[in-house]
């Protein structure tokens, strides 16, 4: 009956050595730093935006994000040159047109998740405007 035992060494040029638990702590924080992660915006919507019926391209509307005012959408960097975002809300991802939102300015982290939890901000529906946070 052969057994066989596998072993992750470490090969340098003046050793061969086996790879201990801290070795492998030490290499994922190093590669997590590496990884750059990026961090979501905070939009709201001002209008609502349905992509079947108001998509300027109906050939990529699947491709983009529906939503109704006053929903938190989750937009990761820049305006592409067709003028869209690419966002997230609601468990779907898309573009999202960038003339149909607003980014909030939230700096403190725990209240950017709180918003993306909730993810509506209240709408004042008799003057077109979002709620005043203050």
């Amino acid at each position: 009956m052969e057994t066989s035992l596998e072993l992750d060494v470490l090969i340098f040029p003046d050793e061969v050595r086996l790879v201990t638990p801290e070795d492998i702590a030490e290499w994922e924080l190093e590669t997590a730093s590496q990884v750059s992660l990026p961090t979501p915006r905070v939009f709201v919507a001002l209008y609502p935006y349905n992509p079947a019926a108001m998509s300027p391209n109906y050939e990529t509307a699947a491709e983009e994000l529906p939503f109704v005012p006053g929903q938190i959408i989750k937009v990761y960097g820049d305006k592409d040159d067709d003028g869209f975002y690419h966002g997230e809300s609601g468990g779907l991802s898309g573009f999202v047109p960038s003339n149909m939102v607003a980014e909030v300015p939230v700096d403190d982290e725990h209240l950017k998740q709180l918003l993306m939890q909730q993810g509506f901000i209240p709408v004042d529906h008799t003057a077109g405007s979002t709620t005043d946070l203050s």
